[in-house]
Order: C-alpha cells, then structure tokens, then sequence
C-alpha cells in the first residue's frame, strides 16, 4: 500500500476511475476542511459531487474507497501516513 501526499492537488474524475481500476483501494483525507469550506463552498461540494460521481467505479470492482474530512487542520495528521 502506497501513500500520496499532495497539498492541494486537484485529481481530475478520470483519473480517480483510472485508479480504481489499478489500485487496491483508496482513502483521500482532507485535513483543515473547516478552512476549506469557509473559503470555498461551491469547490468543496464540487469534491463531494466528484466522489461519489465515480465511486460506483469503486464499489463494482469491490473496492474500498472513503472521503474523509478532518475539519480543524492537525499539525500531527500527516505524520501518521508517512
């Protein structure tokens, strides 16, 4: 299993397809998210709306695939995935 850390990195709806069908699953985490609604709200649901536009990719290949949002950025969240 492989980490990618990537601050701000906006992945396009085929390339999520395209890891769904390469990779064993995925888990995008966005940390600070209360900062990133505040700022952007129509892009923060656009994310929402991109997921689960393709997670039907996913769930066909019985693969797990999870958006999870950390509201108050953590100093501490990225050490966990390195």
């Amino acid at each position: 299993m492989g980490w990618v850390q990537s601050q701000y990195r906006v992945l396009k709806l085929d390339d999520l397809i395209d890891l769904s069908k390469s990779t064993e699953g995925l888990v995008i985490f966005v940390d600070g998210c209360d900062v990133f609604l505040e700022k952007d709200e129509k892009l923060f649901f656009d994310l929402i709306e991109a997921f689960m536009v393709q997670l039907h990719h996913w769930l066909k290949a019985e693969k797990p695939c999870h958006l999870c949002f950390q509201m108050r950025e953590d100093v501490k969240f990225g050490s966990h995935f390195k």
